[in-house]
């Protein structure tokens, strides 16, 4: 309104909203929902900490269990992992891609309801540094 001759004579209201921001990462293990666990395509490591990202790199090299905490235990060592947060929030994965030369592709997974029936959406997400 500056320059044009107006004056404010009162405001009624004001709404402010604050939010937290809470980026995107990874957390401890949680269930994956049925339909897609009976397709076998996804490892699930049942573990009770924050390590799921750790996990599910070195799924990559387990065989036999590759559900179980206690099938990783001579793979720890296989990266270095000391660059990274745990949970992993999805701007470590670049520092940790540049660390050990390594590539990753991380997918989010989002459910919605359509026509009555729960459809699962599969979707890349970006890594940027």
């Amino acid at each position: 309104m500056k320059g044009s001759g107006w004056v404010l004579d009162k405001t009624d209201g004001l709404l402010i909203r604050i939010n937290r921001y809470r980026p995107l990462r990874g957390s401890g293990y949680i269930n994956i929902p049925k339909r897609i666990s009976l397709t076998k395509s996804i490892i699930n490591v049942n573990n009770a900490g924050d390590f799921c990202f750790k996990y599910s790199i070195l799924s990559k090299f387990v065989r036999t269990h590759p559900g179980r905490v206690s099938s990783y235990s001579n793979m720890l060592n296989h990266y270095d992992f000391s660059c990274i947060n745990c949970p992993t929030p999805l701007k470590d994965i670049y520092v940790f891609e540049k660390v050990n030369n390594i590539s990753i592709n991380v997918f989010g997974l989002e459910s919605r309801l359509s026509m009555r029936k729960i459809m699962f959406i599969l979707s890349k997400l970006s890594i940027v540094s």
